[in-house]
């Protein structure tokens, strides 16, 4: 049920590794926008572990405005770590991005996301009904995401399946490690309820990043 672990860290040190976690996995997008392995592409091109990540951030505080800023800590940092990385380690793809300008866009998004997957990963360590809604929220983003996947990838290209089932999976195995089964059950009813709605959201915002900033940053 503890998967990411009950104890508290100091403030200085849930900071510190809110900061270093999203620096590392900002990095990782970025060698992974390259990578050969359609999967690792595919991870590191998908918004569901950008918000585990501020969600395990969150579950370093128990109070969850802390958590909310934690949160925020971590997905600010991720986005620090992508773009810094294109613009200090890949100069051919610099050229071609308008990296604070995406950067900033992508705050806007990342800062509310941020804050509301932090406070979660408080709740979730009460244990009470919110961190049921908490964990099921959380797992509905994922399905919603990977429900928009399948329906854009080609059924013909087998290789490129893997990712969104891949999502769907991680989506329902963390109600599972995160939740006893009582609670689970509660939290697969909310996932498939906000996993509709996360699909619909999900596809507005693309709509609207990709009109403020066209291709330069997908």
């Amino acid at each position: 049920m503890r998967l990411f672990g009950a104890g508290s860290r100091s403030g200085l040190e849930a900071t510190v590794a809110a900061i270093l976690v999203g620096l590392a996995w900002g990095i990782f997008c970025w060698w992974g926008d390259d990578s050969r392995w359609t999967l690792i592409r595919g991870a590191a091109n998908v918004a569901g572990p950008w918000l585990v990540i501020a969600f395990w951030a969150g579950t370093q505080s128990p109070r969850w405005q802390r958590s909310a800023l934690l949160g925020v800590l971590a997905m600010v940092a991720a986005l620090v770590g992508y773009y810094a990385s294109i613009e200090l380690l890949d100069a051919a793809q610099a050229s071609n991005r308008i990296s604070l300008e995406a950067a900033l866009s992508w705050a806007v998004v990342a800062v509310p996301v941020g804050l509301v997957c932090g406070a979660g990963g408080a709740f979730w360590r009460h244990g009470r009904w919110q961190g049921t809604l908490a964990v099921g929220l959380l797992a509905g983003a994922l399905f919603g995401e990977g429900l928009l996947l399948l329906r854009e990838t080609n059924w013909n290209a087998l290789e490129y399946m893997a990712v969104p089932i891949a999502e769907v999976t991680v989506a329902f195995a963390l109600v599972v490690a995160l939740l006893d089964r009582r609670e689970a059950l509660r939290a697969v009813l909310v996932a498939g309820a906000s996993g509709a709605l996360a699909l619909v959201m999900m596809e507005a915002a693309m709509v609207e990043v990709r009109t403020r900033l066209g291709d330069v940053i997908l």
